[in-house]
C-alpha cells in the first residue's frame, strides 16, 4: 500500500506513529503538506502537484488537517476523492467536523443526542431563547479566526446577561449551550476506527479548570462504554463519514450527549494511558479500505490521471 498522510508536519507525534506503524507493515508512506500542493484546473479535469511535481502515487489518503491549512487542505482532499482515491475521512465530513455547530446540527438531524444549543446574531433574541437550554448555568462559546474557540460558564442570569452584552458588543458570534453534567462531571473520549469503538477513556480536567483540553492539564483514565454510548459514538463517526475519529460524549440522566467529533485526533495521551498501539489499528483500517477499493500496494494509483471524474 502507498499511504499518503496529509499533514502540516511529519514531526507531529500522531503522524510519526502512523508512519512508523505503516512502514513496519511493509508499506510506503508519503507525508504531504497540503500547503505545498497546487491544483490545476483546465475544464477537462483536475491535476495535483506537490512541490511542483506530480502528486505521489497513492493507494489511500489519511487527512490530518488543522485550522491553519483547512481550506487549502480540503480542496486537495476533495480533488483526490474526485479522482477515486480512497480516503480515511471524506472532505465533507472533515469540513463538518471542524465546524462544531455545523457537525452538531447534522448529528441532531439524524437522531444523535447533543447538548441543547442556541445560535443567534441578536443578544436580545439570545436572552429569550437561552431558557431552552435549561440554564443558567449555560456555556457561552465564541468562535474566532483560525478555528480558535473561547468558552465560559455562566452560573447566574446576571452573569450570563453581562457576558452576552460584552461578547455581542465586541462583534463576536456567540453560541449558548446546555451545561451538560455527566457522571462525576467527566466526559468520555471514544476512539472510533473503521466504524467501531477501538478504545475509550474518561478525560479528567485539571482541578479548577473547565476546559478538558489535554494540553491544559487534562488526563485520561481507561473506562468501559455503555452500549448506548458505544452506539452513539459509532453513529456519529459514520454520519460524518470518518473512518477514524475521536468522539467526545457524556452520559447524562437524559441520555448520551455527543459534545464533539474530532477528525484529527491525537494518539499520544490515549496510547500512553491505555498502553495500546492504536497507530497500528489505524493502519490496519487503512489497509482494509485500500484493499476494498481494489488498490494494490505494488501498483501505483492511476486515479489522479483520470480526467473529468467527479462523485
Amino acid at each position: 500500500m502507498r499511504l499518503t498522510i496529509l499533514s502540516k508536519s511529519a514531526g507531529f507525534y500522531t503522524v510519526r506513529r502512523i508512519a512508523e506503524a505503516a512502514r513496519r507493515r511493509g508499506h510506503t508512506v508519503h507525508i504531504v503538506d497540503p500547503m505545498k500542493c497546487a491544483l490545476f484546473l483546465d475544464g477537462k479535469g483536475g491535476h495535483l502537484l506537490f512541490n511542483g511535481r506530480p502528486f505521489p502515487q497513492t493507494s489511500l489518503v489519511l487527512p490530518r488537517l488543522v485550522p491553519s491549512n483547512l481550506r487549502h487542505g480540503l480542496a486537495v482532499l476533495e480533488e483526490l476523492e474526485a479522482g477515486g482515491v480512497p480516503v480515511m475521512g471524506s472532505s465533507l465530513g472533515v469540513a463538518r467536523s471542524h465546524d462544531r455547530l455545523r457537525s452538531l446540527a447534522w448529528l441532531a438531524c439524524h437522531g444523535v443526542g447533543v447538548p441543547e444549543t442556541v445560535l443567534t446574531s441578536s443578544g436580545k433574541m439570545m436572552s429569550k431563547l437561552v431558557g431552552r437550554t435549561g440554564g443558567p448555568p449555560v456555556v457561552l462559546r465564541t468562535w474566532g479566526s483560525g478555528g480558535k474557540e473561547g468558552a465560559m460558564i455562566c452560573v447566574t442570569q446576571e452573569s450570563m446577561q453581562a457576558a452576552m452584552d460584552a461578547l455581542f458588543g465586541l462583534g463576536h458570534e456567540v453560541v449558548a449551550q446546555q451545561y451538560v453534567r455527566g457522571e462525576q462531571g467527566l466526559d468520555v473520549r471514544a476512539m472510533v476506527i473503521g466504524g467501531r469503538v477501538a478504545a475509550s477513556a474518561r478525560r479528567r480536567p485539571e482541578r479548577g479548570r473547565f476546559k478538558r483540553a489535554l494540553g491544559r492539564g487534562a488526563s485520561f483514565e481507561e473506562c468501559a462504554l455503555s452500549e448506548a454510548a458505544r452506539q452513539a459514538a459509532e453513529k456519529a463517526a459514520s454520519l460524518l463519514e470518518l473512518g477514524w475519529a475521536a468522539v467526545d460524549l457524556m452520559e447524562t440522566e437524559a441520555g448520551v450527549k455527543v459534545l464533539e467529533v474530532n477528525s484529527t485526533p491525537s494518539l499520544q495521551s490515549l496510547e500512553g494511558a491505555l498502553r495500546r498501539d492504536l497507530a497500528e489499528e489505524v493502519v490496519m483500517e487503512a489497509e482494509r479500505r485500500a484493499a476494498a477499493s481494489g488498490a494494490k500496494s505494488s501498483e501505483p494509483s492511476k486515479s489522479l490521471r483520470a480526467k473529468g471524474r467527479r462523485k
